[in-house]
This record gives structure tokens, sequence and C-alpha cells, in this order.
């Protein structure tokens, strides 16, 4: 691919992402050398990465780019915007800053990050980096985080030691040592990098949100709540905040705060995954009315089918969180006493996975509530064929058979279910 078609289709992506969706929650390496800093709009740049608006960043890199060296740095962020949103031309996107800057150690170092290669390639770039570099961290910071990828945790550490030894307040080798000493479950000397950032980067929504995730993931909630907020002060649109106070909110059982910041995190970016997880906070509350339009929301985004969200879509079978929405939809049909969709569902369901035990149960279940007890025994001899060492199934369809008025077979499913439990199967 040409230098000019790889600058058409970065700008053609930026100009069509509407947001950058992602958490950056690994290392922003290299772009804070100080030669890029001469071009006050990739400061800029720098500033509305670190403060997580996407955006922003977005529109000044479409605005800023242009023929020529100088764009090295700008694809840099690119790549680790476009790594931490998963898309695949992150490495194309750092592979443009090397060509345009071959020598640039921080080129490499991004390159190195970013890379969907080998992880012996990462570190061999890495190495290169360190090599036009020496006397400066970041390169060792790299190198450390792709060594500790390797597994090669002594050697890493003498890296990350060797970069905070030469760049002890830089923000890259302090967050990566955030991620090596989390990884090596060494959760004070984690504790002392998140510390030193958000002391020396006090307007940084991202360092706020970091050490949030940290906290939270570390038995902190009251830090780490916190910690969120600040990071929606610093930067009210932070999509990346309001889900991870949500999640938050929910552990603390405070469901009602927890919808609030779902809903505040859809309208800033309109993602299923938040709408799903708001329907869990729903249904928290038995408002399972609230919960059931998220989850068809889910189902419709998910369909692929341009059909109704009662449509059970082919590529739900390839799609566990498809799947997924479907069954707690029923659930919530269920517990919102809608036996009869809950029917039309799992029948829906089962036409095209016959094997889902799940939806088995479930409408096993709701047959039973409305009597219809050949349809529930239905449910009940496809679980046994599916597995019959499953003492549970016997003492449904034993109950079912009772309801049915054959009692030789309920006490046979009686028996066979108790010799089960005696032999321990």
């Amino acid at each position: 691919m040409s230098f000019n078609s790889v600058t058409r289709t970065m700008k053609r992506q930026l100009k069509n992402a509407s947001t950058i969706a992602a958490a950056i929650c690994l290392l922003a390496v290299p772009v804070q050398a100080a030669h890029y800093f001469t071009d006050p709009p990739l400061d800029k740049g720098w500033k509305l990465f670190l403060n997580m608006q996407y955006e922003d960043l977005t529109a000044l890199a479409v605005k800023s780019m242009g023929k020529g060296k100088r764009n090295a740095p700008w694809y840099e962020l690119i790549a680790l915007v476009n790594y931490h949103r998963r898309f695949p031309d992150a490495s194309i996107a750092a592979g443009t800053a090397v060509r345009l800057e071959p020598k640039n150690a921080h080129a490499l170092s991004t390159y190195a990050f970013v890379s969907r290669g080998s992880q012996s390639e990462a570190v061999h770039l890495a190495q290169k980096a360190v090599a036009l570099s020496p006397k400066e961290g970041r390169p060792h910071a790299v190198l450390a985080l792709c060594l500790m990828n390797m597994n090669k945790v002594n050697e890493a550490r003498k890296e990350i030691e060797e970069a905070v030894r030469l760049s002890p307040t830089d923000f890259d080798v302090n967050r990566a040592g955030t991620i090596f000493y989390a990884n090596t479950l060494e959760e004070e000397k984690a504790r002392h990098f998140y510390d030193a950032l958000a002391k020396n980067f006090p307007t940084s929504a991202y360092v706020f949100w970091s050490r949030a995730e940290f906290r939270k993931d570390n038995s902190d909630p009251s830090g780490a709540l916190s910690d969120y907020s600040r990071a929606i002060e610093l930067n009210p649109k932070n999509q990346q905040a309001y889900a991870g106070r949500a999640q938050l909110y929910m552990f603390l059982k405070q469901y009602a705060k927890a919808a609030e910041d779902y809903t505040h995190a859809f309208n800033i970016m309109k993602s299923w995954p938040v709408i799903s997880s708001r329907a869990n906070a729903y249904m928290e509350m038995k408002q399972y009315d609230k919960a059931i339009a998220d989850l068809n929301f889910c189902i419709w985004q998910m369909s692929r089918t341009g059909k109704d969200d009662h449509s059970y879509s082919a590529y739900g079978a390839g799609s566990k969180d498809y799947r997924d929405c479907w069954l707690r939809r029923m659930i919530a049909y269920q517990y919102a006493g809608r036996d009869a969709q809950v029917i039309k569902d799992g029948e829906e369901m089962i036409r095209h996975e016959p094997h889902a035990v799940k939806c088995h149960l479930l409408l096993h279940a709701s047959y039973m509530r409305q009597k219809k007890f050949n349809e529930a025994l239905k449910h009940l001899n496809a679980l046994i064929s599916l597995d019959p060492e499953i003492e549970e199934w016997y003492n449904l369809r034993s109950e079912v058979y009772r309801k049915l008025g054959r009692i030789k077979e309920a006490n046979t499913d009686a028996e066979k279910a108790s010799s089960m439990r005696k032999t321990g199967l």
C-alpha cells in the first residue's frame, strides 16, 4: 500500500468515525517527544488524547494532517486510538509513522506496542527503539511491556526500573509502571505510580479514569467513585468514566444511580452494550418493562436482518451476546408475568437452536404456569435427550407426569432421580 493510499485511508476513517469509543487502558507511548511539541496542533492533540476527548482529536487530526514528515506523530496517535478500538489497521498507521521517520525511537515504540504480529517481533522493534534512544525512559518502558507479554518478567522488571531511573516524572514511564506492577500483583507499587500520575497530571481525565479502574479492581470503591467523578468533571463527555462508575454502582447495589450513568454513557455514544448493562439495573429494580425495552434495542441492533426484534436472526447462532440478550428478555418477560411472550420467543429460538438448555427450561416453566403440561413435557424430554445424567431433569419430569395423571412414569422418574442422587451422579 502506498503512502498516499494509506493517508487517504486514515483520513477517510477519521472522517467516518463519529466517536473513538474504546478506553485507552494501557500505555500511551510516543508522542511526547519535545520536537513534536513545536507543532501547536499536535500539542493540542496530545492533550485531547490525555483528556479522552476523542471526537475533538479526530477533527483536529483531519484538519492538521498534510503531506510530509510532520504527519508521523499524528499516525502514532491514530495507531494508539485504533489499537484500543480493536481496529485491525492500528499496525498500518504505526507502520506509516515508521516509514516516515524510520529512525524515530518513538515511532518504533508505537509500532512495537500496537503490533498485531508476533510478540518476539514486538520485542525486536522495542529493542531497536532503545538502541536509538538509550538515555530516554519511554523506549525502555515499552520494551518492558513487550517482555512482560512474553512472560519474561525478570527482564521486564529491569527495563521498567531503567525507564524510571532515566525519566522518573514522565507520563508514559509512570503509566507503564502501573501496568507492570498491577500485572505482577505488586499493588502498592502500582498504587505509587497511579498516585504520581494524579499528582503530576491533575487535569487528565485519562489519569483519574485509569486509577478508578485500578481502585475498583482492588477493593477501594470509595476511591474509585471519587476518581470516576473527577474524570467526568474534567471531561463531561467521558463515556468510559460513566460506564465504569455505573458498573461500580451496580456492585454497590445502587441500581438507580447505575441506570442514570448508563443513560449518560449511551447519550454520549449510541452503543448497545451500554444499554444491555442498563437492562440489568432495571431488572434489579424490578422495572421489567424498561429492561425489556432495552433488550429489544440490543437484539434489534445485533440482528443484522432488518426484521423486528422478535424474529430470531440466523446471526444469533454465532453470537453469544445475541443469545444472552434473547434469553435475558425471556427472563424479564417471565418476571413480568408475560408467559405467552416467553413461549413465543422461546419456540422461535428453539427452532434455530434446538440444543439451547436455558431456553428449554424457561419454556418448561412458562408452559407449567399456563397448565400446558404436554408442551412442558416436550421440553423436558428434549433436555433429558441432551444430557441424561442430570438429576434435576427427572425430578421436573416426574412433576409433569403427576400433573398428567401418569403416576407410574412419575414414580419411575422420581426413583431414577433418587438413585442418581445416592450414587453421586
